[in-house]
């Protein structure tokens, strides 16, 4: 990954795999926007949402 706030992205999927978050837990908390920690809340939503519309 390469990016100005690469180690915002970095830092919410490291404490979300460290804590063992489900992907719905992700979804209901807060995420600050504009950031790029919210990113991966966004990727996760689509996923999330793409799977269960299946």
């Amino acid at each position: 990954m390469i990016g100005d706030a690469v180690a915002d992205m970095i830092a919410e999927a490291v404490v979300a795999r460290k804590r063992e978050t489900t992907a719905h837990e992700i979804l209901k908390a807060i995420h600050p926007q504009p950031a790029m920690g919210g990113a991966v809340s966004e990727a996760i939503a689509h996923a999330y949402y793409e799977v269960n519309r299946l």
